[in-house]
C-alpha cells in the first residue's frame, strides 16, 4: 500500500510537499512516523489506489519539485 523514500540531501520533505501539490501530486512527510530523531528527508507514498499511468505521471512530477526543490535549496 505504501512506498517509502528518502529524499536527496538538502530536500526537506515538508518543504516539498506545496512544490508536489502545485503539480498534482501528494505525498506524506515521514518525520511524523518517527519515534525518535526524524528524519525531514523521508516521505510516504501511496500507490493502492493509483493506475500505473497515473504512477508514472506521479513519480514524474515528483522528480520535476524535486529538482526544484534542490534548484532553490542554499548552498
Amino acid at each position: 500500500m505504501f512506498l517509502w523514500a528518502r529524499l536527496p540531501e538538502g530536500v526537506d520533505a515538508v518543504k516539498l510537499l506545496p512544490l508536489a501539490v502545485a503539480r498534482g501530486v501528494a505525498f506524506v512527510p515521514g518525520a511524523p512516523f518517527y519515534a525518535g530523531l526524524a528524519d525531514t528527508r523521508a516521505l510516504r507514498l501511496s500507490f493502492v489506489t493509483a493506475s500505473p499511468e497515473e504512477i508514472d505521471r506521479g513519480v514524474a512530477a515528483l522528480g520535476r519539485a524535486i529538482r526544484q526543490a534542490q534548484s532553490e535549496a542554499p548552498c
